[in-house]
C-alpha cells in the first residue's frame, strides 16, 4: 500500500514538473524577424547592419554556409558582434540533391560556428516528378540531421506556391515530424502573381502546415520597397517573417518593416506563439510517392520583369560579385534572382490535389478540400 502511494505521488510530481516545463518553454526562434545574408562580402561590415536589425526588432541572421556540397565560410567577428546585440547567428545552405553528405555538412557547420539554427534551402532536387525523382531525399536528410542535431531548432524553406489548389510534389511530412518550421518564399517582388504572401500560405495549409508553423521569407532585392508588404501581411495567421536578402535590402527597408517585426502591425492570431525550441512531430502522415504517371501542371505565368504590382528593377548599388559564388536561395523558380554562375534549375511542378484519395498519395495535398 505504502509503494503504491509512493508510486502515485511520483507520477504527480512528474506530471506537474512537465507541465510547468511546458508553460515555461521558449517562443520559437521562426516567430520574430529574420534576415538571409548571401555573401558578407557584399557589405561593408557587420555594424551598420546589426544597428539596423537591433533598432527596427530583428531577431536572427542567417548566413549562407553551403551550397551543395561546397562549404562557405562565416567571418568569426561577425558572429560575435551579432551574438553581442542579442541577434541569434544561424546558418541556411542549399541542398543539391547529396542528402546525406549535405546534412553532415549543415552539421559541421553548426559545429563549427557554434550555430543557433539551420534553415535549409531543398527546392528542385527535392521534388518527385517524371524527370525529378527527389522524394525520399527530404526523409533522408532529415533523418541524419536529426541524429547529428536533434534539439537544434531547423526550419526547410523552398518555393513559395504552387497555382491553387495544387501543391509542390516535396515530402513536406518529413520535414514535418522531424519538428522543422516552414519558410516559405514569399517573393512577390518578382512573382507578383504566384508568390503573394497571402498565396504562399495558403499553399502552405493545402501541404499540411499549421499556420503556427509558417513564416514568409520576404523578397526584398532588386530595389524592391520592403514596406510594400506590409498591407500583403496583415490577417495571415502567421508568426514571424524573415527577409531575402540583407546584401541589398537598405535602411529603408529594415525601418519599414520595423512595426511588423515588433508585433505592432497584426499578423494573425497569437494561437501560434509560446511554442518550444523544437517540435518533433510523429508520423501523422508520411506517405510514398505515387509510383503511377504523374498529374503535374505547368506553372502560373510569372509576374513581368517590372511593373506597378510587382516586378524589380535591376540590382542595388550595395550587391557586387560574389567571391564565393552565387546564393541559390534567392532563385523562385525557372527564372530567379539571375546571379551568374550556376546552372539553371527545373521548374516547380505541381500536384493534383485529387491524388490525396490514393492510396500511394504524396503527403503533398491539398488539406484544404
Amino acid at each position: 500500500m505504502k509503494k503504491a502511494i509512493v508510486l502515485t505521488l511520483a507520477l504527480l510530481c512528474a506530471a506537474v514538473l512537465a507541465t510547468t516545463a511546458r508553460a515555461a518553454a521558449a517562443p520559437s526562434l521562426f516567430d520574430g524577424a529574420g534576415v538571409f545574408v548571401d555573401n558578407p562580402g557584399n557589405l561593408p561590415g557587420p555594424w551598420d547592419l546589426v544597428t539596423e536589425l537591433e533598432a527596427n526588432h530583428f531577431r536572427w541572421i542567417a548566413f549562407h554556409v553551403n551550397n551543395g556540397l561546397a562549404q562557405q565560410d562565416i567571418p568569426l567577428d561577425w558572429i560575435d558582434v551579432f551574438r553581442e546585440h542579442g541577434i541569434a547567428v544561424g546558418g541556411w545552405g542549399y541542398e543539391d540533391g547529396k542528402p546525406f553528405i549535405e546534412a553532415v555538412l549543415a552539421d559541421i557547420a553548426v559545429r563549427r560556428y557554434g550555430l543557433d539554427f539551420y534553415i535549409a534551402d531543398a527546392e528542385s532536387p527535392y521534388e518527385q516528378t517524371k524527370k525529378l525523382h527527389g522524394w525520399g531525399r527530404s526523409k533522408t536528410f532529415v533523418d541524419e540531421f536529426r541524429t547529428l542535431e536533434p534539439t537544434l531548432p531547423a526550419a526547410l524553406t523552398t518555393y513559395g506556391a504552387a497555382t491553387a489548389p495544387w501543391v509542390l510534389p516535396i515530402d513536406y511530412a518529413a520535414w514535418r515530424n522531424a519538428g522543422f518550421d516552414l519558410l516559405p518564399q514569399a517573393y512577390y517582388n518578382q512573382f507578383p502573381k504566384a508568390y503573394r504572401p497571402d498565396m504562399t500560405v495558403a499553399h502552405s495549409q493545402r501541404a499540411g502546415w499549421p499556420l503556427d508553423r509558417v513564416h514568409p521569407v520576404l523578397g526584398v532585392y532588386r530595389k524592391y520597397p520592403a514596406a510594400n508588404y506590409i498591407p500583403l501581411m496583415t490577417g495571415l495567421g502567421t508568426t514571424g517573417f524573415s527577409v531575402f536578402l540583407a546584401d541589398q535590402a537598405t535602411a529603408a527597408d529594415y525601418a519599414a518593416l520595423a512595426p511588423l517585426a515588433a508585433g505592432n502591425v497584426r499578423v494573425g492570431s497569437a494561437d501560434g506563439r509560446g511554442r518550444g525550441r523544437t517540435r518533433r512531430g510523429g508520423s501523422d502522415d508520411h506517405a510514398e510517392p505515387a509510383r503511377g504517371p504523374e498529374r503535374v501542371q505547368p506553372r502560373a505565368p510569372q509576374g513581368p520583369a517590372g511593373g506597378a504590382e510587382g516586378g524589380a528593377g535591376p540590382r542595388g548599388a550595395r550587391s557586387r560579385a560574389h567571391g564565393r559564388g552565387p546564393g541559390v536561395l534567392g532563385r523562385p523558380g525557372p527564372e530567379g534572382v539571375r546571379r551568374g554562375g550556376r546552372r539553371r534549375r527545373c521548374a516547380p511542378r505541381q500536384l493534383s490535389p485529387e491524388r490525396a484519395c490514393d492510396s500511394c498519395a504524396r503527403e503533398a495535398r491539398d488539406r484544404g478540400g
